[in-house]
């Protein structure tokens, strides 16, 4: 059997069978037989909407005014907007003799979180030393050999978007949806 290694959500949803189970004991207490069960994990915070019962009110609207408002048809609507947490693997090792040695364990922890990550800087030794010349520090100088002192690897969905249409098309998708992971 395979294992799925794949970033799961803290916040996990119940098993539809769970929920079928529930359904069914609480449908031979009243006498009625009621098929539509909702989801055990919904606070008081969130409220259900059904797209059919609010369509009629968003008739005269445009399409794409209708789909903004409604979302998708059986999604909750939480109060404060507060996005579930997302567990990760945590990185086993943490020091590395070269940056080969870095970017190699990076694409492994990559394929196994379902993760990417890209370089977002790249500090060059010679521009660091020269500086470090420059000012007359007594800090100590990099090796040449090393080409980069330091780089920063960002998720692919690091960022914040930037709008910069007219409003025009306004479904497009973004890969920038502000991932704080480094």
């Amino acid at each position: 059997m395979v294992h799925d290694l794949r970033v799961k959500a803290v916040a996990r949803a119940p098993r539809r069978s769970a929920v079928r189970q529930a359904a069914r004991g609480a449908s031979g207490d009243d006498g009625s037989d009621s098929s539509y069960c909702p989801p055990a994990d919904i606070g008081s915070e969130e409220e259900w909407e059904d797209s059919a019962s609010s369509a009629s009110s968003h008739a005269s609207q445009p399409k794409q005014g209708r789909t903004e408002a409604l979302g998708h048809p059986r999604t909750p609507r939480v109060a404060d907007e507060e996005e579930p947490e997302v567990a990760a693997p945590p990185l086993t090792n943490r020091e590395f003799g070269s940056w080969g040695e870095l970017e190699g364990y990076l694409s492994e922890y990559s394929t196994a979180s379902y993760q990417s990550f890209r370089v977002h800087t790249n500090n060059k030794v010679s521009a660091r030393n020269k500086k470090i010349k420059e000012s007359g520090s007594t800090k100590p100088l990099v090796p040449e050999e090393w080409v980069f002192y330091g780089k920063t690897f960002v998720c692919t969905h690091a960022g914040k978007y930037n709008a910069r249409g007219q409003g025009k098309r306004k479904r497009q998708q973004s890969r920038a949806l502000e991932c704080e992971a480094q």
